[in-house]
C-alpha cells in the first residue's frame, strides 16, 4: 500500500533542497564556485543554516523507508534492476550529457581555467568538467551505491538486524548521529567535495 505521507515527505524536501541551492548561489559567506552575495545585508541566507543540517539526512531516510516497502512487495533481482533503472542510469546520463556544462559554469566563475595550460587535451577538460558538474547527482549516485550495499546486508542478516533496530533507544540514536558526523570529517572528497558520506561540517 503506498505511504502518502512518505512522498509529501520527499517532494517538500526536494523543493527545501531547491530553494537551498538557489540562495546558496548568492549568498555572502562562501564564494568558491558562487556568483556571490549581491546585498550587504542578505537575511535570507539565514535559511542556509535552518535546513542544512537535516534537509539531506530527511532525503536519506526517506529512500531508505521507500526502499524497505518496496522489497516487501519485490525481489531482489526487480530491486537492483528498479533502483539500477531509476538511478544509476539517469545519473551517469545526466553528468556526461548535461552536467559538465554545471561543470564549465562552476570552473569559469571560479577562474580554474586560467589553472591548466592550453595544451591540455579537450577530453580531459570535459572529464574535468563532468566531475566538477556532478552537484546534486552524487546523491542519487550514492543512493544507487547504498541499496546495492541494502540488498547484502538483507542477504545475511534475514531480519535480524531489523529487530535490533526497532528496540534502539535514544543514547544509541544519538550515538548513531555522532558516527555520522565523523565520518563528514574523513570521508568527504577535499578538493571538489562532491561526495558527502555523512553531514558536511560547513555551508555549501
Amino acid at each position: 500500500m503506498r505511504k502518502y505521507y512518505v512522498d509529501n515527505l520527499r517532494w517538500i524536501t526536494v523543493l527545501l533542497v531547491v530553494l537551498y541551492h538557489v540562495i546558496y548561489m548568492y549568498n555572502g559567506v562562501s564564494t568558491a564556485g558562487v556568483i556571490g552575495s549581491f546585498h550587504e545585508m542578505q537575511y535570507q541566507d539565514a535559511l542556509q543554516y535552518i535546513l542544512y543540517p537535516w534537509f539531506m539526512v530527511i532525503l536519506f531516510i526517506v529512500s531508505g523507508m521507500s526502499s524497505r516497502y518496496y522489497l516487501e512487495e519485490h525481489t531482489i533481482n526487480e530491486f537492483i534492476a528498479s533502483r539500477t533503472r531509476k538511478l544509476l542510469v539517469p545519473s551517469t546520463l545526466g553528468l556526461f550529457v548535461f552536467h559538465w556544462t554545471v561543470g564549465y559554469f562552476n570552473m569559469a566563475i571560479s577562474n580554474a581555467f586560467d589553472t591548466f595550460p592550453n595544451t591540455t587535451p579537450k577530453v580531459i577538460l570535459y572529464l574535468i568538467m563532468a566531475v566538477s558538474g556532478t552537484g546534486v547527482l552524487w546523491y542519487i549516485q550514492m543512493l544507487w551505491i547504498f541499496s546495492l550495499g541494502l540488498v547484502l546486508i538483507r542477504k545475511f542478516e534475514t531480519g535480524k538486524l531489523y529487530n535490533i533496530c526497532k528496540k534502539a533507544n535514544s543514547i544509541i540514536l544519538i550515538a548513531l548521529g555522532i558516527s555520522i558526523w565523523g565520518a563528514a570529517q574523513v570521508f568527504n572528497t577535499p578538493i571538489i567535495p562532491v561526495y558527502r558520506f555523512g553531514i558536511r561540517s560547513d555551508i555549501g
